[in-house]
């Protein structure tokens, strides 16, 4: 990894700032965007993108059960800020060779001013195609969980901003479904908005709201508390948070006992939609690669089996007709997909051994000589059952399994978020990447772990299989929605 590294380290402390002066701002390296922090009665932040605000001020802080809301009536305790220029080169080269990261980042430490002293950082970096602030929240006094029931993080913006929406509807769902053309002030209490969430803010200010470095911590959404605007024309949107399972929209989000790093709430901004598609910046707010050799990840493209072309047929003969296919067009990959190991989201499942009409040793050595590795397909379930993927992982391995693509996981709470870690450390160990379908949004954790190589979170090709849902308005539109690498390897194809 080439690194560059440039850091200047300034640190102050509250005593020699009067309280009547905890309002801090931070500039990106250009001087064009600009973070405004006001700890008046609450802790609110503003961004200005060249003299526009783009972000009004808006809240920060949390709801906890069976505790006082965190936010409001808090002493700024000391602050750091540095700046940082450095660059690195990712494993999985989606768009840049070499990546620069550069920013200036703040970290505000804060305690109550009354009550329990409970203590709260907020880092916030500004970047020059964006912002970025994540919380540090601490252990409870009392021995047990803290539980978080609503982050009250909000985004202020002008409620006839256009904004490209797509409503899941629901917590619980493959994030799948259109992204339509609205106005703000048409997100209301009922909304379930996923990110990234693109706004228009006039044609040449372009903001796109997301999050990245989810980690032990829920999914969110965006909605908003009220249907009407304010008086001065605009739309506090706020933190939606993926319950936990067995929790209501009021109830518990996540839990912790120890410090928590909250996922970066993050706004990208440009002149022009076609320069989010540009940016770096979710992968930049990933650590470094966690992986010593990382040399055995290998993107490239895929055929898939006779799913695409038809009904499933999972025999021999189909099977090496799309190896033959991957090997004539110098794919390196062909995908064996569902029932390869028999009926699937079921107890006797068994991710171990293939389907009975199928010979896995002759499959995998006709694959080798033909120079294609083979993917296997995993329904979730099945991967999680008394932890099958720890006893899969390895035989995959010996196999000379490429990668696995696990399906229908439909869910972003704070559970599923550290099963995804799991998964995605334990398919490392064993030389495996992962493709995740029915899956939440990336979060560019690939910088950390390059084998999460792709993802399926979209309204895809696939639905044209069966439907006329898949446009070319569609397809224009996703580049600009999704803001980051395309979340695709699997081609479908027939011949």
């Amino acid at each position: 990894m080439n690194l560059k590294l440039y850091c200047v380290l300034v640190i102050v402390v509250s005593l020699a700032v009067p309280s009547f002066a905890q309002i801090f701002k931070l500039a990106s390296p250009d001087k064009r965007t600009v973070v405004e922090i006001s700890n008046h009665t609450t802790l609110q932040y503003t961004v200005s993108s060249n003299g526009l605000t783009i972000i009004h001020p808006s809240s920060l802080g949390f709801e906890f059960k069976d505790e006082p809301t965190i936010g409001a009536d808090m002493s700024v305790t000391g602050h750091v800020e540095h700046s940082i220029n450095q660059t690195w080169m990712p494993v999985v080269k989606t768009k840049h060779q070499v990546i620069t990261d550069r920013y200036n980042e703040l970290v505000l430490s804060l305690a109550e001013k009354s009550g329990q002293m409970r203590r709260m950082n907020v880092y916030f970096r500004v970047y020059n195609d964006g912002i970025a602030f994540r919380y540090q929240l601490f252990g409870a006094d009392k021995i047990g969980d803290r539980q978080i029931t609503r982050e009250l993080t909000s985004f202020n913006l002008p409620a006839l901003a256009k904004a490209w929406v797509a409503d899941y509807g629901s917590y619980t769902s493959s994030q799948e479904t259109e992204f339509w053309s609205r106005s703000l002030n048409h997100i209301t209490e009922k909304t379930i908005a996923g990110l990234p969430l693109l706004i228009e803010v006039d044609q040449r200010h372009y903001a796109a709201i997301t999050e990245a470095n989810i980690d032990n911590y829920p999914g969110f959404y965006i909605g908003s508390l009220k249907t009407d605007t304010n008086a001065n024309g605009q739309i506090d949107l706020i933190t939606k948070l993926s319950p936990l399972p067995g929790e209501n929209e009021s109830g518990v989000k996540a839990r912790f006992t120890n410090n928590l790093l909250t996922p970066w709430r993050v706004v990208m901004l440009a002149d022009s939609p076609g320069k989010l598609i540009e940016s770096e910046l979710i992968q930049n707010l990933n650590p470094p690669c966690a992986l010593k050799d990382a040399g055995w990840i290998k993107p490239g493209m895929s055929a898939w089996d006779n799913w695409w072309s038809g009904d499933v047929k999972m025999d021999m003969p189909t099977i090496k007709k799309y190896i033959d296919l991957a090997s004539v067009q110098h794919w390196p990959y062909m995908l064996i997909d569902w029932q390869w190991y028999g009926p699937f989201n079921k107890p006797e499942a068994d991710i171990t051994k293939p389907a009975p009409q199928l010979n896995m040793p002759e499959i995998l050595a006709y694959a080798k000589a033909k120079k294609v590795k083979c993917w296997l397909w995993l329904y979730s379930t099945d991967v999680n059952r008394n932890d099958n993927f720890e006893k899969a992982f390895p035989i995959y391995e010996q196999w000379g399994i490429a990668g696995v693509k696990i399906d229908f996981m439909d869910r972003d709470d704070q559970q599923m978020v550290n099963w995804y870690r799991r998964i995605i450390k334990t398919a490392a160990k064993y030389h495996l990447m992962v493709d995740f379908h029915g899956a939440f949004k990336p979060d560019g954790i690939m910088r950390t772990y390059p084998n999460m190589i792709t993802r399926e979170g979209v309204l895809g090709e696939e639905y044209s299989k069966f439907s006329t849902r898949i446009t070319a308005g569609h397809n224009t539109t996703l580049p600009f929605t999704e803001c980051w690498p395309a979340p695709w390897i699997i081609l479908p194809v027939d011949f």
